[in-house]
């Protein structure tokens, strides 16, 4: 359930302790218990709370980057039937491209001669906090997983991190990935 943070009344009845911050300005939210509390409503709904304005064109979308860019490291099943997500950011300007993913895809940004398959760094990623290898996008045939790579800011799913009790997270359509303090709403274009 999403509320627009002009409701103060919701946030007077909850204990600090009981807000996790997403973000400190307007373009970000704060958790109240399961609710996401959002100054820009229609980013943080689900794909089916959407207004149709909200929702993105996803047959618009005809170029996808392929990753990971070695092609020894991609899956042979995901070759032909790839995973294709849009990423949109929530905080920055700069969006990462549509996606294709055909194996495992290295999330971070470029630093110190990392080259992360995925680089958030035009995203604003350094400011962010996103770790030069923060996670790692794994596709399936059936499934699409995050897992964290011990980042130093956290790799959250729906504002839930993932941690060494529960490293691994399957993403849906909808969902918001955030890397240390970069939220991307999750658009699943078309997989396998």
């Amino acid at each position: 359930m999403t509320i627009n943070l002009l409701a103060p009344k919701l946030l007077d009845k909850h204990p600090t302790s009981d807000l996790v911050e997403l973000g400190t300005d307007a373009e970000r939210a704060i958790l109240v218990g399961d609710i996401i509390v959002s100054a820009r409503e229609d980013r943080w709904k689900a794909p089916g709370e959407l207004s149709e304005a909200a929702q993105i064109d996803r047959q618009a979308i005809t170029t996808f980057v392929r990753l990971p860019a070695n092609p020894v490291d991609m899956d042979d099943a995901l070759v032909h039937q790839p995973w294709r997500i849009k990423l949109e950011s929530l905080d920055a300007n700069d969006e990462p491209p549509a996606l294709e993913l055909c194996g495992d895809v290295l999330v971070g940004r470029a630093a110190d001669g990392i080259r992360p398959d995925l680089d958030l760094t035009p995203c604003a990623g350094t400011e962010f906090g996103v770790s030069r290898q923060h996670a790692l996008l794994r596709p399936t045939t059936s499934r699409l997983l995050v897992l964290d790579l011990g980042s130093a800011n956290g790799t959250y799913l729906n504002a839930r991190a993932l941690d060494e009790a529960n490293p691994v997270a399957e993403v849906s359509d909808g969902d918001i990935l955030s890397f240390g303090g970069l939220h991307l709403k999750v658009w699943i274009i078309e997989q396998p």
